[in-house]
């Protein structure tokens, strides 16, 4: 996260430097120029270029802030942006190099450029729009084949001009007019748009509203404009037209994203709330047994997590205690953990509290029933309640932190089994220990050991083990707490990238 926001500022720094820069000399050659050496026509289309530039900067701004697009449409249109804006330049230019003899060859690359814009508009609204569809069948393809090919060849015969004057050509006093085959520089720009209504219908289905209005603007825009130059001499608001629309056309896709958010966040609320009521989260979790007391909790990294926890019991002495992280984060994880729960919650019961043998039984349902690529570590214990005697799985899980006769924390390095899901011929390893009275148990998923600060360094099973003895005769819920402080406190303002389960267990006997 830290090297996107860092490449991010640099990419709007550049853009800043370039935009600024473009609009600077713009100004600079106009005042050159002298307002009073150009025609009417020519000052309204400065100015709507200067708009059209400036909205353009705080467009590409505002698209650069905004990192939830995906990144192929996000590519397509700032290319479209970028183009316009450039476009918008040569248009300006145009006017200040017009009629000025010594500026001739400038004055005609300028114009070479002008013209090579509008099929490159075509072509990235074009790329733009079938992104947004995500379709690839044999029709689209043709069609993707017949935008290059046409793209190539127009901006080929466009240099060809400069040479043959075929469309446009610049006299030695530096005057600008019009070549016999001027009119067939539209003719990539009609094939562009038939293709594109093609597109729309073809797709119809798939567009809302605001894509509707949105696309529709884009393409009707400049062909009505289009027509201006010719009753307004001088006058060219194509690509002010084109970067118009390409604001609204930001902004109504926006509000559909907005309206799209609303409705996703609605629905990770919900299942947020699921998620919880899933987990025992009223402590104390068994009131009326004396024999020990518990404590757990659950921070997801993103609305939903994919950690889990649980406590029951087998029968009246034998008490389940359970910690799992599934790989992954998000819905997917989240439904994976759901499930994982569940099946290891009831082969638990089926199994009569044998560790070993529902958890072998619980690899083997999740294998059948799951087809996600993904894996969950187990820590699975029983404890009876009479004898304080533990015994345990760790699938591939953290090393719980283990205090003994109101002694030090220390990491109880167990026998350690491979996790869930990994191998249907999984082998689980039995973990055993004699409980005294007032030991206690402190598990954990690796979003605690392995949060890290902006530095990216991670907190540690050291730091962990120091927590926990700076608060070694509190409460469960009491150390649960201490030992999120200090994970906080070390993380400071790093963004949070797992989820962080904690779960502690003493033993009063």
């Amino acid at each position: 996260m830290k090297d996107v926001k860092k490449r991010q500022l640099i990419n709007i720094i550049i853009i800043t430097v370039i935009y600024v820069a473009g609009i600077a000399l713009c100004v600079t050659a106009l005042f050159e120029k002298g307002l009073d050496n150009m025609k009417g026509a020519y000052l309204v289309n400065c100015g709507v270029d200067l708009f059209g530039m400036i909205a353009g900067y705080i467009l590409i701004v505002c698209f650069l802030i905004d990192r939830d697009r995906p990144g192929e449409r996000r590519n397509f249109f700032l290319y479209l942006v970028n183009i316009t804006f450039v476009g918008l330049f040569t248009d300006f230019f145009s006017g200040i190099l017009m009629k000025v003899p010594e500026w001739r060859i400038l004055y005609l690359l300028d114009n070479t450029v002008y013209f090579m814009v509008l099929p490159m508009e075509c072509y990235f609204f074009y790329r733009y729009i079938t992104a947004t569809f995500r379709t690839k069948d044999k029709m689209m393809h043709v069609i993707d084949r017949v935008m290059l090919i046409g793209l190539i060849v127009d901006l080929l015969s466009i240099f060809i001009n400069v040479f043959t004057g075929i469309y446009f050509s610049i006299d030695s006093q530096g005057v600008y007019s019009r070549g016999p085959l001027y009119l067939c520089t539209y003719i990539y720009f009609v094939i562009a748009v038939v293709l594109m209504i093609v597109v729309f219908v073809k797709r119809r289905k798939e567009l809302d509203r605001n894509h509707v209005l949105a696309f529709s603007v884009f393409l009707g825009g400049p062909v009505v404009v289009a027509v201006l130059p010719d009753p307004a001499d001088g006058l060219s608001v194509t690509c002010g037209v084109i970067m118009a629309a390409l604001i609204m056309t930001y902004c109504l896709v926006s509000i559909e994203q907005s309206k799209n958010q609303i409705a996703r966040e609605k629905e990770l609320a919900a299942a947020t709330s699921i998620q919880y009521n899933m987990l025992p989260n009223t402590f104390p979790a068994f009131p009326d047994r004396k024999e020990f007391d518990i404590f757990a909790s659950m921070t997801p990294a993103k609305e939903v997590g994919g950690d889990f926890y649980d406590m029951f019991f087998v029968d009246n002495d034998n008490l389940v205690i359970l910690i799992a992280d599934v790989s992954g984060k998000g819905i997917t994880a989240a439904l994976f953990m759901a499930q994982a729960k569940q099946i290891i919650q009831s082969q638990m019961i089926i199994c009569g509290g044998d560790a070993v043998e529902a958890i072998s039984a619980a690899n083997l349902k999740l294998i059948e029933n799951s087809n996600a690529d993904m894996f969950v570590t187990v820590w699975l214990g029983v404890v009876n309640l009479v004898t304080g005697h533990m015994a345990f799985v760790d699938a591939g899980h953290n090393y719980s932190a283990l205090q003994k006769n109101d002694g030090k924390y220390t990491i109880e390095k167990d026998k350690h089994s491979i996790v869930l899901v990994a191998l249907k011929t999984a082998k689980f390893q039995l973990n055993e220990i004699d409980l005294k009275p007032n030991d206690t148990v402190f598990l954990y998923t690796d979003g605690v050991t392995e949060a890290r600060n902006i530095d990216g360094e991670l907190f540690g099973s050291k730091r962990l083990v120091a927590a926990l003895n700076e608060v070694a005769d509190a409460s469960p819920e009491e150390i649960d707490a201490h030992v999120r402080k200090r994970v906080s406190e070390f993380v400071g303002k790093a963004e949070q990238f797992d989820d962080i389960t904690t779960l502690c267990f003493r033993y009063f006997g």
